[in-house]
């Protein structure tokens, strides 16, 4: 009989994943002027037209106020670039792009090794459960509101 899992376990698995992806990052722009959180703004950005700080949040899941800052931090490193005064929309300039460029190299090789250890079918269990859990999270902010509410 499979153990039923508590949130517990599903919070702790889901920090310890994020915390080894997030040391990666970190670890592949070691000796950079960037911090691991850029990489997620420079990827999702290049070749993309100009976005707002709200189509970035949107599409990352970063807050509206993270998205600012680290939009700012390019644009002082020299990274990004807003587009006009009144619209608010940001690009990568060459020196972000080559960057992007330098993360996406880093990514392709890691590609390349993620098969010796995790198959498609591991990938998509974990697609399921990433699914799963954010119909089940939904769900519980929703009962939380009621509770709140009554």
């Amino acid at each position: 009989m499979d153990k039923k899992p508590t949130f517990a376990e599903l919070f702790a698995l889901s920090r310890r994943l994020n915390h080894m992806l997030h040391h990666f990052i970190k670890d592949s722009v070691r000796n950079t002027p960037l911090k691991g959180y850029h990489a997620a703004y420079l990827l999702y950005m290049a070749g993309r037209p100009p976005l707002s700080g709200k189509e970035l949040s949107d599409a990352l899941g970063f807050d509206k106020a993270h998205t600012s800052r680290v939009l700012l931090e390019l644009a002082e490193l020299g990274f990004a670039c807003r587009e006009g005064s009144k619209n608010g929309l940001y690009s990568l300039t060459q020196e972000g792009l080559e960057w992007a460029q330098e993360l996406k190299e880093v990514f392709r090789r890691a590609d390349r090794l993620l098969p010796l250890y995790v198959s498609g079918e591991d990938m998509q269990r974990l697609s399921d459960i990433s699914d799963s859990a954010s119909e089940f999270l939904k769900r519980l902010s929703q009962e939380e509101g009621r509770h709140e509410n009554a």
